[in-house]
C-alpha cells in the first residue's frame, strides 16, 4: 500500500518487508558530510569526473530535483548516492533530494537498471525539441576532446550558444548516410569557420565537393583530397581516428577556402578556425601528441594488413592443396 501525509512517502508490502520511508529534504554540505560517513566499504567506486559534472550543475543553479533517491539500507548505510553527497561537498551547495530509508542491500540489484537517459531524450523531455544526432556531436567536437568533462546541462548550453553554426554546417554536410561530409569531425571545422561570414560560401562548396566528389577545378582540390582519404581508409577496412580526422578536415578547409591546392593532406598542427572570445593557442580544441593521434590509425591500418596477409596465404594454401590433388590423380591415371 502507498500512503502521502507531511510530505512523506511511505511504502510497504506487510508480508514480504518492512516499511520503507521516502522524504523529500535540504541537503546542507554538513549533513552530506555526515551521511558520507555511512557509506559502506563495497560501494561501488567514485567517479571524480561524475562528482565533478553534478558539483558544475549545482554551482551554476543548474541542479534540480531528481527523482534518484539517495538510499539508505535497514542498518542505515548509504547504497545509493555518494556522487550526489560528494559534490554538495565539493560545490558547497545545499540542494533538494528524495531520501530514503530502510531498504534491503539486495535492492542494489535493481538501482540504476533503467537505461541510461541521453541528453537527446532529456532535450526531448524538457523543450519538446527533436535534436538531431549530427548537430549534438558536431557540437561536442567543437568544444574538442574535453567535452565529456561537460555535464549534459553544459554540453546543451554549448549547443544553444553555437546552434546557427552547428545547423549551418549540418545542412551544408546534404543528406545520405554515404556522404563523407557527415562527420562530426567535419561538421565541426565547418561550424567554427561559420564565424566568419566571408566564408560561408566556400564552405557550402566544401560540403558539396565531399558529398558528391564533383570538383570545380584545382581550387577544390583540398576537399578531394580529403574526400580520396577517407574513401582509402573506408575501402581498407579502417578506421581513422577521430582527431586526425578533425585535424585533416581543419587543413583541407583552410586551403579551400583560400582555393590552394595541396599535394598532401597534412594533420594541421593547431586550431585553425578559433571561436568568438577564443585566443590563439587557447582553444578548447586541442591537438594530441602525434603518438597518441596516429596510434588508433596505425592499430586499425595493421590489422587490416594482417587480415590482407592471412587472406593471401589461404588463397595459396588452397590452389597448392588443388595442384597436388591434380597431380596425384594425373600419376594414378599414368599407372
Amino acid at each position: 500500500m502507498m500512503a502521502l501525509q507531511k510530505g512523506i512517502t511511505h511504502m510497504s508490502d506487510e508480508n514480504a518487508r518492512p516499511m520503507t520511508r521516502v522524504k523529500l529534504m535540504q541537503i546542507t554540505p554538513k549533513l552530506a558530510s555526515a551521511w558520507l560517513k555511512r557509506n559502506f566499504e563495497d560501494n561501488r567506486q567514485l567517479y571524480p569526473l561524475v562528482v565533478g559534472w553534478y558539483a558544475s550543475d549545482m554551482t551554476d543553479g543548474r541542479w534540480g530535483i531528481s527523482q534518484d533517491i539517495i538510499s539508505f539500507d535497514d542498518e542505515n548505510r548509504l547504497i545509493n548516492g555518494q556522487h550526489r553527497l560528494h559534490a554538495i561537498i565539493q560545490s558547497g551547495v545545499t540542494i533538494w533530494a528524495y531520501v530514503g530509508w530502510g531498504f534491503k542491500r539486495t535492492d542494489a540489484f535493481v538501482m540504476d537498471q533503467g537505461r541510461g537517459r541521453s541528453l537527446r531524450d532529456a532535450i526531448s523531455v524538457t523543450t519538446g525539441q527533436h535534436v538531431d544526432f549530427l548537430h549534438l556531436a558536431t557540437a561536442a567536437a567543437m568544444f574538442g576532446r574535453d567535452h565529456r568533462h561537460l555535464s549534459q546541462q553544459q554540453r546543451w548550453d554549448w549547443y544553444e550558444k553555437h546552434k546557427d553554426a552547428v545547423d549551418f554546417a549540418c545542412q551544408s554536410a546534404g543528406g545520405g548516410s554515404s556522404n563523407y561530409c557527415r562527420r562530426a569531425q567535419i561538421t565541426a571545422v565547418m561550424a567554427r569557420a561559420w564565424y566568419s561570414p566571408r566564408n560561408r560560401t566556400r564552405i557550402k562548396e566544401f560540403g558539396e565537393v565531399l558529398a558528391t566528389g564533383e570538383s570545380a577545378g584545382k581550387e577544390d582540390n583540398a576537399a578531394i583530397k580529403l574526400r580520396n582519404w577517407l574513401m582509402g581508409c573506408k575501402a581498407r577496412g579502417v578506421s581513422p581516428d577521430k582527431q586526425e580526422i578533425y585535424f585533416k578536415a581543419l587543413t583541407a578547409l583552410k586551403n579551400f577556402i583560400k582555393k590552394e591546392p595541396i599535394t598532401r593532406l597534412f594533420v594541421a598542427s593547431k586550431e585553425l578556425f578559433l571561436l568568438p572570445g577564443e585566443k590563439p593557442g587557447k582553444a578548447t580544441t586541442k591537438r594530441p601528441p602525434p603518438s597518441k593521434l596516429a596510434r588508433g590509425a596505425r592499430v586499425e591500418l595493421q590489422k587490416a594488413l594482417d587480415a590482407q596477409k592471412e587472406a593471401t596465404r589461404r588463397r595459396k594454401n588452397e590452389r597448392s592443396r588443388i595442384q597436388q590433388k591434380a597431380r596425384r590423380a594425373e600419376k594414378r591415371e599414368a599407372k
